[in-house]
């Protein structure tokens, strides 16, 4: 993962699935565009475990202006 800013917090493919069974483990899946799209994709296919965090309804701050998600 050469070039990332942080590529100790990433995991190759390899690793995920050696490793997806593992307890501490846990696969998110937040994928854009938010938030139909990307339920609509997550729950059409998905990493097997992985669990589906909306970015929009999970992570934004409700009080934002709207635009600046």
């Amino acid at each position: 993962m050469s070039g990332y800013a942080n590529p100790h917090i990433l995991a190759e493919t390899s690793w995920l699935d050696a490793n997806r069974g593992d307890a501490p483990v846990r696969i998110v899946d937040a994928r854009w565009p938010m938030p139909r799209e990307g339920r609509e994709a997550y729950l059409k296919e998905h990493i097997p475990g992985a669990v589906y965090l909306d970015v929009t309804s999970d992570l934004a701050d409700p009080t934002s202006a709207k635009g600046d998600e």
